[in-house]
């Protein structure tokens, strides 16, 4: 092949506006997979978008689980909020993460047919109190 074949055959780079890096197949050819893309993934993307609406978020979401004793699936709170279960799941998670809420050993079946974790709100922790610590064996303070 000539030097003008082999280029025509090399994928082309384009650079659309949100400074990703798209590599195209040459017309008539394809590339093998997806596109490649440079820069933010999706899903980094998708959480710079929510960050600041996650703290309001959150907060719906537990008020939705603390005037339900009996707990509920992330996809059953996303029903009561009218709001997308995309938007709604990554809430619960990090409300478990910050033990806000505990998962029940309860599944349900959700909207797409498939098992779903039951949640609850979260046993409050002890208080922690300031009294003097004692010594196990003679009870006396230190």
């Amino acid at each position: 092949m000539g030097a003008t074949n082999e280029a025509a055959l090399r994928p082309a780079a384009v650079r659309p506006a949100r400074g990703f890096l798209v590599t195209r197949a040459p017309a008539g050819r394809r590339l093998s997979g997806c596109a490649r893309l440079q820069g933010l993934g999706t899903s980094q993307e998708a959480g710079e978008a929510i960050a600041a609406r996650a703290p309001r978020l959150r907060a719906l979401v537990l008020s939705v689980f603390k005037n339900e004793p009996a707990g509920m699936t992330a996809d059953e709170a996303a029903a009561v909020l009218d709001l997308p279960i995309l938007s709604i799941r990554p809430r619960v998670a990090e409300l478990h993460r910050l033990g806000e809420l505990r998962p029940t050993a309860e599944r349900r079946r959700n909207a797409s047919g498939a098992s779903a974790t039951v949640w609850r709100i979260a046993d409050p922790l002890p208080q922690v109190t300031d009294a003097p610590a004692t010594d196990p064996n003679t009870g006396r303070g230190e």
